[in-house]
C-alpha cells in the first residue's frame, strides 16, 4: 500500500511539473509571435518614417524640385514640388512592399534655386545607394579661397577680379554628405547675366577639394566644363561633370601683366607744358613703349594689360574704343585703354595672323599721346614718369614748350535735338539724336543727360543697345548733321534708369562734336487722347553753364 502511494505522488508531482513547462512554452510561443510580427512590421515604418523631402531649408536655399526617372517605367516623371514628393512616397510604398531597392536603381535630376543661380543636377542609374535631396548655399565669406586663388593667378601675372562661391552637396534622410558613386552633370545658371570688367581676360572655374583652400583644381580647361556668355562677354551660366562636391568658386580673371615685357621707353613729337589758373601743371606728349615678348609667351597668352603710372591719362582718345597697333606694314595687335577701380591700364591683344608669320620672339612698340601731371616733375624741370621697376622714361625741361591755359571764356558747347516717330509695322518708336559740339574745345568731360515723358501712351525702357555714341570733327558749324569729319562709333556707358539716362564723354578738342542717337519704344496707345512726349536734354561740362535742350 505504501508502494502504491508513493508511485501516486510521483505522478502527481511529473503532472505538475509538465503543467509548468507547458504554461512556460505557451508564454514563450505567444512572445516569439509578437516579436516576429513585430521584425516584420519594422522595416516598413522605418522606411516611412525617414523618408525625406527633397526641400532642404537653408539659409539662401529655397525651392528644390527633384525629377525622378524610373528605369522599369517608360511614363516621364513630373518635375513639380509636389510630385517630387509623391515620387519618393511611391518608392518608400514599393519597398514596403518588395526588397529594399536603393535609389540607384533611377536616374533623375534635383533643381535648387539659391541667391542669384539656379543649379541643377542630372545623374545616371547606380549614382546613389540611398535616398539623397541636393543641398546648395552661396558663400558669403570667401575671403579664404579667393586668398589661394589671387596667390596662383599672381606666378602667372593676373589678378582676381571677381568671384562667385557656392557649397554645393547631396545629403541623406540624416543630413549626412554623401557623395555620387559616378559623375554627374552639374548647370549653375545666373539668373541675369555677370558683366565682365573692363580689364577681364575671362571666366575660370575651380573647386575646392574637402572644403581644403590647399587642395584646388583648376576645372575651366576640363573637357566636360563649358562656360557660357553672351555676345558682350558677360557670364550666364557654367556647366561641368564631376563625382566631388565641395565648394565651387567662378572666378573672373584679369589680363595678364605686360611690364615684365617692356624693356624700354622714349617720348616723341611735340612736347608742351600747361600752366593751369590754380598753380598746377600737366605735360602733354607722345609716349613710346618698346616691348620683347617671347613667342612661347604669347602662345600661352595673347592678351595683356599695362597698368599706366598714377597721375597720368591719355588724349584725344576714346576710352573703350579699339584701335590697331602695326609692326611695319602688317597689323600685329589691338589695343584699347580703360579704366577699372580708379586706375588706368590700356589693354593689348596680339592678332592670330600676326603671331602666324612671327619669330622666336616677338619686337614691337606702343605710342599713345599722354598727359603726365606735375607728380612727375623734378625741381629741374624734368619729367620723369615711371613705368615699370626697370623703365622710366624722363622728359628733359630744354624739350618741353611751355604754354597757359585758355580762360574759360574760350571755352564754349553748344547742341540741338532732333525727333521723330518712326513705325516697324504696327509699332512705333520715338528716335532722337543729339549732337554736342565745340568750336574752341571744352575744359574737360561732358555730361549728356537725357529725360523723356509721356501722357497717352506706355514708353519701355531704355535699353543699352538703343543708344549709339559717334565722336567726329567738323569744318563748318557742328549742329549740321552732314559736317562730319572721320566718325568714329565710341563705347561709352551710358548709365540707365527707366527712360532716363547720363552718359559722361571725353573732353572735346576745337572742332570736334559728339552725336548721340537713341530710341525709345512705346506701346498702348489710348484712342482719342492726345499723345504728348517731353524729351529733356541737358549738357554739362566744367567752367560752362549747363545746355538745355
Amino acid at each position: 500500500m505504501k508502494t502504491l502511494f508513493e508511485k501516486v505522488a510521483v505522478l502527481v508531482k511529473q503532472r505538475i511539473r509538465e503543467s509548468v513547462w507547458t504554461r512556460i512554452g505557451l508564454v514563450l510561443s505567444v512572445v516569439v509571435v509578437f516579436c516576429t510580427t513585430y521584425a516584420l512590421v519594422l522595416p516598413a515604418l522605418t522606411l516611412s518614417s525617414s523618408s525625406s523631402s527633397s526641400v532642404v531649408q537653408q539659409e539662401k536655399e529655397t525651392s528644390v524640385t527633384e525629377t525622378v526617372e524610373s528605369t522599369q517605367s517608360t511614363q516621364d516623371a513630373a518635375t513639380t514640388f509636389s510630385t517630387a514628393q509623391e515620387v519618393e512616397t511611391q518608392q518608400s510604398s514599393t519597398i514596403q512592399e518588395s526588397a529594399p531597392q536603393p535609389t540607384g536603381n533611377q536616374a533623375g535630376q534635383f533643381e535648387v534655386e539659391a541667391d542669384n543661380v539656379i543649379v541643377k543636377v542630372s545623374y545616371e542609374a547606380e549614382t546613389f545607394t540611398e535616398a539623397v535631396s541636393l543641398k546648395v548655399s552661396a558663400i558669403d565669406d570667401s575671403s579664404g579661397y579667393e586668398q589661394k586663388l589671387s596667390s596662383l593667378l599672381e606666378e602667372k601675372n593676373q589678378i582676381l577680379t571677381q568671384t562667385y562661391s557656392y557649397d554645393i552637396a547631396f545629403v541623406n534622410a540624416t543630413g549626412v554628405e554623401v557623395e555620387p558613386s559616378k559623375a554627374v552633370d552639374v548647370s549653375i545658371q545666373f539668373k541675369d547675366a555677370v558683366t565682365s570688367t573692363n580689364l577681364q581676360d575671362g571666366w575660370k572655374l575651380y573647386h575646392f577639394i574637402n572644403n581644403d583652400v590647399n587642395e584646388v583644381e583648376d576645372l575651366t580647361s576640363d573637357k566636360t566644363t563649358e562656360i557660357k556668355q553672351d555676345r558682350a562677354e558677360n557670364i550666364t551660366g557654367v556647366e561641368f561633370k564631376t563625382d566631388s562636391f565641395s565648394p565651387y568658386v567662378i572666378a573672373g580673371t584679369s589680363y595678364e601683366d605686360f611690364k615684365p615685357y617692356i624693356v624700354s621707353g622714349n617720348f616723341q613729337g611735340t612736347t608742351t607744358e600747361t600752366l593751369h589758373s590754380d598753380g598746377s601743371r600737366t605735360l602733354q606728349t607722345d609716349l613710346k613703349l618698346d616691348y620683347d615678348i617671347p613667342k612661347t609667351e604669347l602662345n600661352k597668352s595673347k592678351s595683356y594689360a599695362i597698368e599706366l603710372p598714377q597721375d597720368t591719362t591719355w588724349t584725344n582718345i576714346n576710352e573703350n574704343q579699339e584701335y590697331t597697333g602695326r609692326d611695319g606694314g602688317r597689323d600685329a595687335y589691338k589695343y584699347r585703354f580703360v579704366q577699372e577701380n580708379g586706375k588706368k591700364y590700356i589693354v593689348i591683344s596680339f592678332l592670330d595672323s600676326y603671331l602666324a608669320t612671327a619669330g622666336d620672339k616677338v619686337h614691337g612698340d606702343l605710342i599713345y599721346t599722354a598727359t603726365i601731371g606735375q607728380t612727375y616733375r623734378k625741381e629741374t624741370g624734368n619729367y620723369e614718369i615711371p613705368f615699370t621697376d626697370k623703365v622710366t622714361i624722363t622728359v628733359p625741361s630744354d624739350k618741353i614748350e611751355e604754354k597757359e591755359e585758355p580762360q574759360a571764356g574760350n571755352y564754349d558747347i553748344d547742341s540741338s535735338k532732333d525727333g521723330t516717330v518712326t513705325y516697324d509695322g504696327d509699332q512705333a518708336y520715338l528716335d532722337y539724336t543729339v549732337t554736342v559740339w565745340s568750336n574752341n574745345g571744352t575744359k574737360d568731360a561732358v555730361k549728356i543727360s537725357d529725360a523723356l515723358a509721356g501722357t497717352g501712351f506706355t514708353i519701355d525702357n531704355l535699353k543699352l543697345q538703343d543708344v549709339t555714341i559717334k565722336k567726329a570733327g567738323f569744318q563748318y558749324y557742328g549742329g549740321n548733321a552732314d559736317d562730319q569729319v572721320n566718325p568714329v562709333t565710341i563705347s561709352g556707358q551710358p548709365v540707365i534708369s527707366g527712360t532716363n539716362f547720363n552718359v559722361t564723354l571725353p573732353k572735346l578738342e576745337a572742332k570736334q562734336k559728339y552725336i548721340i542717337t537713341y530710341r525709345y519704344k512705346v506701346s498702348a496707345m489710348e484712342a482719342g487722347k492726345n499723345l504728348y512726349a517731353k524729351n529733356k536734354v541737358t549738357i554739362e561740362t566744367p567752367d560752362l553753364p549747363p545746355k538745355k535742350k
